[in-house]
């Protein structure tokens, strides 16, 4: 009983894994709703490691210990799943201290894989012979699979319906953004954070789709900082706002964005500034000033009024909203449209 129960947790800890790696790959989530807490956990600086979805280590952790659970020996399972749960429990713990946000579906990948770890010490010293932990494997997927069904109508369904919801419920073209509209102008609004590693996705996207189009484009750049989430986000939309009021909006946007992440706190987005010639006697009164703390009041209630609940990326390409990142063509796609 034991080995069966910790081959279907183990199962189990896969198939979440899988989605949460399938949501983390996709422009726009499928399966976790950012309300539920798991947008801010897809949007922190843990999301990924060296370049790689968090969930991808989990998918893999769980093949290994699949495999490993069909090993006549069990000792090393122990050791591997005692690696798996102290990962688990570190990455709950920066749920609760770090992001301030708790994701389902993490939680329920992690559990497993405590689970797992509990199964596997009580399981150490079973050396059944492979065929039957073969069986077992294939016990365990056929429970799986008589669940399936009811698995795929609350976890994949419901949330799919749900997010459809929100969507037509949302305002098409808030007011606050049809008001940037200009007469001969495609106008994109963006509510943007700058540490945000999906508004950095989408910047280059962006910037890919106007390099191939000939027409008159103007960007309007709302913040948009997650500062529970990105501990620069703050010091970087005030840089912007300062740059801005020099005319050069756009270059301190793209030195935000192509700068690394722990680089552009207030002692580096100075030296950005003055690496793009500001004049740092009008950029330092600026930062000194309330002016943009108040423009980042005004653009936040600018996002409350769109319907914007601190998810980031969301733009307009004119009336047209898309939320999270979309590839260039897409763009380049609605700026045509918008002709």
């Amino acid at each position: 009983m034991t080995r069966f129960l910790l081959r279907t947790i183990n199962l189990i800890g896969l198939a979440v894994s899988s989605l949460m790696l399938i949501d983390y790959l996709r422009p726009l989530p499928i399966f976790c709703d950012g309300a539920a807490g798991c947008g801010l956990v897809r949007q922190s600086r843990w999301a990924s490691f060296f370049g790689i979805p968090t969930p991808a280590f989990g998918v893999a952790f769980f093949v290994v210990a699949l495999v490993l659970s069909m090993w006549p020996a069990r000792r090393l399972l122990v050791y591997w799943a005692a690696a798996g749960a102290l990962g688990a429990v570190s990455f709950i713990s920066l749920q609760i201290f770090a992001i301030k946000a708790i994701c389902p579906y993490c939680m329920a990948a992690d559990g497993s894989a405590i689970l797992l770890y509990l199964l596997a010490l009580a399981a150490r010293d079973d050396r059944a012979p492979l065929g039957t932990s073969v069986r077992g494997t294939l016990a365990a997927l056929g429970v799986l699979a008589a669940a399936a069904p009811f698995a795929v109508e609350r976890v994949v369904a419901k949330p799919a319906a749900a997010a459809a919801e929100r969507a037509v419920a949302a305002p098409a073209y808030p007011t606050v953004v049809a008001r940037e509209a200009k007469p001969g102008w495609i106008t994109v609004v963006e509510f943007v954070d700058f540490e945000c590693p999906y508004c950095r996705r989408l910047h280059k996207e962006l910037k890919d789709a106007l390099a191939g189009f000939s027409g008159a484009v103007r960007v309007v750049r709302k913040h948009n900082p997650l500062v529970t989430l990105h501990k620069n986000a703050m010091d970087a939309a005030r840089a912007a706002c300062c740059g801005d009021e020099q005319g050069k909006g756009d270059e301190m946007a793209e030195a935000l964005y192509s700068a690394p992440p722990d680089d552009i706190d207030a002692d580096g987005c100075e030296k950005i500034a003055e690496k793009l010639g500001l004049d740092m006697a009008k950029y330092n009164e600026c930062i000194s000033s309330k002016r943009p703390d108040e423009r980042i009041a005004a653009d936040l209630r600018d996002a409350d009024a769109a319907g914007i609940a601190g998810v980031a990326p969301v733009f307009w390409v004119g009336s047209q909203k898309f939320e999270g990142v979309r590839p260039a063509s897409i763009i380049r796609q609605a700026l045509v449209a918008t002709q």
